[in-house]
């Protein structure tokens, strides 16, 4: 007892010493136990990807080529280093042809997608931006119909924002709805120079966006104030050269729908379309492939999803709805504009008026819940 007495008398003593070393240990316990987990979960991807690149191919079969499209810039110009360390491990052991194409001007991936052939695959590896003029440059293709079939994206989540990859993968969503990504996407006229530009998840334009792009300007006020005291800066400047409040909005809108018969002749368009897959493999058929004997056939598996969309486009033939289709018009005038999905069948449309006030300004920059904002609710084709 004499010798813990001791301890804790030493302790006392030198409580900064014991403080300080305290808070490294728990630190430094911390820190480790995260690098355990990354290389357990590391370790798990890579045995994944060794079991892909140890499959066996056909003679005539050639390796999946896949297009990266790397922003270096992503997460405070770490893009390019967590991409080299986490990811290109996983394409090499995986057998997969890759061909990295690093980004170096701002809107080069819209172009790029606009060209883009010869692949099996587009990953994006960036933030959400990244992710936007991907989408956006794959759907202002005049193929864009067969383009969002021969070209699926997949996405690095190496930036600093990553809600687009967190909702698409996260639990609390459906990961078995394949379509979810196109059913989110979002078209905006005359965002640029008069072009459409497509969004998922989100679309945030106007004058707080732009003040939210130049928060990182602010760097030496520190990691928590700099939001704050950006905005507050930013108030004072003329921002109406990026963003003319006075400049009347059109937002057009259909009425919310269940499921109609109009809907189902919609998805019975968009599914009667060609595949792309099929077509390229029958193109690669020679005469002597008759004489090989034909690979083994898994017996199908009732997919109760698929079961429960097959009810559910059986009631939709049946449903009829005259406001399907029927689009509105709104006008109006606003310094921001806010489109979120919620990805529960809806969007949320938040719209800042455009006679707000320099404080009123301050604090929607500095809080998402104030009481000027517009927010309304439209609800999305559940198809």
């Amino acid at each position: 007892m004499s010798k813990i007495g001791k301890i804790f008398q030493t302790l006392r003593n030198h409580w900064k010493k014991s403080i300080f070393f305290t808070g490294l240990t728990v630190w430094g316990t911390h820190y480790g136990y995260g690098k355990y987990l990354e290389f357990n979960l590391m370790k798990a991807y890579c045995q994944e990807a060794l079991k892909y690149g140890e499959e066996k191919i056909g003679p005539m079969e050639t390796a999946r080529h896949v297009t990266v499209l790397l922003n270096p810039v992503a997460n405070k110009r770490k893009g390019k280093a967590d991409y080299e360390k986490y990811c290109a491990p996983l394409f090499h052991l995986a057998g997969l042809k890759v061909s990295l194409v690093i980004i170096e001007a701002e809107g080069q991936v819209k172009d790029l997608m606009e060209i883009m052939d010869n692949t099996d695959c587009v990953v994006v590896a960036g933030g959400d931006g990244t992710v936007h003029e991907a989408i956006t440059g794959l759907l202002r293709r005049t193929d864009s119909s067969d383009a969002i079939r021969r070209f699926p994206i997949g996405i690095l989540p190496i930036g600093k924002n990553n809600s687009i990859s967190y909702k698409l993968n996260s639990q609390i969503y459906d990961p078995r709805k394949d379509k979810k990504a196109k059913n989110s996407c979002r078209k905006f006229h005359g965002c640029e120079r008069g072009r459409p530009v497509y969004s998922i998840g989100f679309m945030n334009i106007g004058q707080l966006q732009d003040v939210l792009r130049k928060v990182d300007q602010y760097w030496y006020l520190g990691q928590r104030m700099k939001p704050y005291l950006a905005t507050f800066f930013q108030s004072f400047k003329n921002l109406a050269s990026q963003w003319d409040d006075n400049e009347e909005i059109s937002i057009e809108y259909t009425k919310p729908c269940t499921g109609c018969s109009k809907c189902f002749q919609r998805y019975e368009t968009d599914s009667t379309k060609p595949e792309m897959e099929p077509i390229l493999k029958s193109s690669n058929k020679r005469w002597w492939h008759s004489f090989m004997p034909l690979p083994k056939q898994t017996p199908p598996v009732i997919d109760p999803v698929a079961e429960a969309k097959k009810r559910l486009i059986e009631t939709m033939k049946n449903t009829t709805n005259d406001d399907c289709d029927k689009w509105e018009t709104v006008k109006l005038k606003s310094k921001n504009i806010l489109v979120e999905d919620t990805f529960n069948n809806s969007i949320q449309l938040t719209i800042h008026p455009a006679d707000m006030d320099r404080m009123s300004f301050i604090q929607e920059g500095w809080s998402s819940n104030v009481s000027k904002r517009i927010t309304r609710k439209w609800y999305s084709d559940p198809n």
